[in-house]
């Protein structure tokens, strides 16, 4: 059956958190990046922003570090990958979900307990009507 598979119960996981797990990552990052690292000369750390660090090591007194690859790995790695998409979820659970919130008027998710509510309300409501 398809609801108790565990495919499709993942897949509306991804429906109901991932866009709030994205927003909770890009808060995390932006606030990585906002705070200053502070200098450890006996180490040779010039210390600075993390984004100027790892961008532009020059601008702020350090070396860069990076370290260069094969065009031909860095292209098999994106070809083992899945590029993100619009969706955070396969498009015809994504479909059916929408549909179903709209039918029953329940909202987008605004923290992980609405995620967690609306998870168990579809699953229950796709489980009911397939």
């Amino acid at each position: 059956m398809l609801v108790t598979s565990p495919g499709i119960l993942w897949i509306l996981m991804q429906f109901c958190f991932l866009e709030l797990v994205q927003k909770e990552l890009d808060e995390v990052v932006r606030t990585w990046n906002s705070h200053r690292i502070r200098p450890v000369p006996s180490r040779g750390d010039s210390g600075g922003r993390p984004v100027l660090l790892y961008t532009a090591p020059q601008i702020v007194g350090g070396e860069d570090r990076l370290k260069l690859f094969d065009q031909e790995e860095i292209d098999l790695c994106k070809e083992e990958c899945r590029p993100k998409g619009q969706l955070p979820c396969d498009e015809d659970v994504f479909d059916l979900s929408v549909l179903l919130m709209q039918e029953n008027g329940w909202d987008t998710p605004k923290d992980a307990s609405d995620a967690a509510e609306l998870y168990t309300l579809l699953r229950e409501e796709i489980r009911n009507n397939l």
